[in-house]
């Protein structure tokens, strides 16, 4: 699921945002960054309610079961002692739709957690990745994007550099500030982020990784 969902991810978004930033305003920039980050917010938030309510729709089903099967069990018993041979029965033992929940539960919440955490490494390589194609590929003439008139001066230059490297920050704030209330929202309707503990590891080579073959990729398009 990291794989699937963060992959995807890095390689779209970074071009994505290059595009973006290299040919808008930087007030543009900011408003789109805004804009994106209350989106992703309601998007999370209302996959995470979807998710709790689902689980809780089963959990219900699940109980009205066990209910069914305990009185099933309680006129089996008056059945036995009042000497009449109870029928037969092939339904499932309360700890095996017991433990049948549990597992698919665990199932649902460690693939939700995974593709969150994928996601959000993924926005911060993409922005990591699409800002450094910009401040070193910046003027270069294989770039469309990224191409400055030819009246341009090396100050000016570097001011857009400068300005890009702004971005860079407003960008990673942001993203942060979106996680942050994500995690919160999600944590605090029931989503569980202990699945995920040994997987930092492998998500940290797995994106570094990653990084390093996007901005190959980009650089054998444009310059190539």
């Amino acid at each position: 699921m990291c794989v699937l969902v963060g992959v995807p991810t890095v390689l779209i978004d970074t071009q994505t945002r290059i595009l973006m930033v290299g040919t808008q305003t930087n007030t543009l920039v900011m408003i789109g960054t805004i804009g994106m980050a209350v989106v992703e917010v309601c998007t999370r938030s209302a996959k995470a309610l979807a998710i709790i309510w689902t689980i809780r729709r089963q959990a219900k089903a699940v109980d009205e079961k066990l209910h069914q099967l305990s009185a099933n069990t309680m006129q089996a018993e008056v059945a036995r002692h009042m000497k009449r041979s109870p029928s037969s029965s092939s339904s499932p033992s309360p700890s095996s739709l017991q433990l049948e929940f549990d597992l698919w539960r665990r199932q649902v919440l460690s693939y939700h957690t995974a593709e969150q955490t994928a996601d959000m490494y993924a926005e911060y390589i993409s922005i990591g990745c699409s800002q450094s194609i910009m401040f070193w590929f910046a003027g270069h003439p294989y770039y469309p994007a990224l191409k400055f008139n030819t009246t341009s001066t090396l100050s000016d230059l570097g001011a857009w550099r400068l300005g890009k490297l702004g971005l860079l920050v407003f960008q990673f704030v942001v993203q942060v500030l979106v996680d942050y209330i994500c995690v919160v929202v999600e944590m605090a309707v029931g989503i569980e982020f202990d699945h995920i503990k040994g997987l930092s590891g492998f998500l940290g080579v797995l994106f570094m990784a990653m990084a390093v073959i996007t901005i190959n990729i980009s650089a054998s398009i444009y310059l190539g």
